[in-house]
């Protein structure tokens, strides 16, 4: 296993016999990561639920990424997203820059 400098935190990663490099997301412990610019508390609206692609068009203007929001907050199925639940939206491109990070 290598491991990556992203722009904001040691990612693991695994590189299969083609040279492919396969991101390993759950390695990270996401409950201790933090985005340079920090959070902000947002709590799940009753349409929001079982939605995390809405929250984040609603927060971002884009659905892309929706799953890093779920890792963020450590949630691991849609199905736990409840109206009323509070979770931290990192700040506006904080997700973009670390996704470019790694590329």
């Amino acid at each position: 296993m290598n491991y990556r400098y992203a722009a904001y935190q040691i990612i693991d990663t695994l590189v299969d016999h083609s040279n492919i490099i396969l991101y390993d997301v759950f390695s990270t412990k996401w409950s201790d990561f933090t985005f340079p610019n920090g959070y902000t508390n947002y709590t799940i609206k009753k349409d929001e639920t079982q939605k995390p692609y809405l929250i984040r068009y609603r927060n971002y203007k884009t659905m892309d990424y929706w799953d890093v929001l779920l890792l963020i907050n450590g949630i691991t199925d849609v199905f736990d997203l409840k109206a009323g639940d509070i979770i931290k939206l990192p700040k506006e491109g904080d997700i973009e820059n670390f996704i470019k990070g790694l590329l």
